[in-house]
C-alpha cells in the first residue's frame, strides 16, 4: 500500500489545477484508470484572452448532474479558436437507445402518447446543440440538456446530435408499425 492526493470531484489522481485534494491509500501494482490516468475535470481554460480554472465534466456526467439541479452549466462556452490543449468530449446520445426498436401501435396509442424521446448528453461548455433526422435538420436548441420528441412514420433513420464545437454522436433509429408486424407475424426486433 502507498499513500497519494487524489482530486475530491472525480476521485483521480489530481492535477495542478484541482483545488480540492484528499489523501488515500492505494495498491500501486493494481493497473487501471485509478492508476494510469489523472483528473481531467479541472482545466485551465482562455476565455476573451484571460485564463481561467473551470471544471469541464464529461458528457454524460454534466447531463446527470444537470438533471439534478448541480449548477455545472455556469461556465464559459467553448471558443473554438482557442481550444488548442484543452480537454473535449463529444456528445453521446443517451435516447433512442442505438439498436432498438420502436413499435407503433396505431391501434392502442394517439401519436402524442408514442413520441420517441430524443436526449443527448454534452460537456457542460457546450451552449447549444442540433439534431437531424437523415441529415435534416429537426431541431436547433439552446439548452442542450432540455429533450426533444419526434414522432416518425415506420422507417429506419440516423439520429445526429451535433455539438456547437462540430462534435457529434449518431444512432440509427428502427420505427415499426404494429400493424405491419401483425401482417407478416415477424418483427426485425432482436
Amino acid at each position: 500500500m502507498k499513500e497519494r492526493w487524489v482530486c475530491d470531484l472525480c476521485g483521480l489522481p489530481g492535477n495542478r489545477y484541482c483545488p480540492n485534494r484528499t489523501r488515500e491509500l492505494y495498491v500501486p501494482k493494481v493497473t487501471g484508470p485509478v492508476t494510469t490516468e489523472i483528473c481531467q475535470v479541472m482545466q485551465k481554460v482562455v476565455v476573451d484572452g484571460k485564463e481561467q480554472i473551470i471544471a469541464v465534466w464529461p458528457s454524460e456526467l454534466a447531463a446527470f448532474l444537470h438533471r439534478h439541479g448541480m449548477p455545472v452549466a455556469q461556465v464559459p462556452a467553448y471558443q473554438a479558436q482557442q481550444m488548442a490543449g484543452e480537454r473535449y468530449f463529444a456528445p453521446v446520445i443517451q435516447s433512442p437507445v442505438a439498436g432498438a426498436v420502436y413499435i407503433r401501435r396505431h391501434d392502442q396509442l394517439t401519436a402524442q402518447e408514442q413520441q420517441i424521446k430524443l436526449q443527448g448528453a454534452t460537456t457542460n461548455r457546450v451552449k447549444r446543440v442540433k439534431w437531424y433526422l437523415d441529415d435534416k435538420l429537426i431541431a436547433d436548441s439552446d439548452q442542450p440538456y432540455v429533450p426533444i420528441y419526434i414522432s416518425p412514420p415506420a422507417g429506419e433513420y440516423v439520429v445526429t446530435l451535433v455539438d456547437d464545437t462540430g462534435g457529434s454522436d449518431s444512432v440509427v433509429l428502427t420505427v415499426e408499425d404494429y400493424r405491419a408486424i401483425s401482417e407478416t407475424g415477424s418483427s426485425s426486433a432482436p
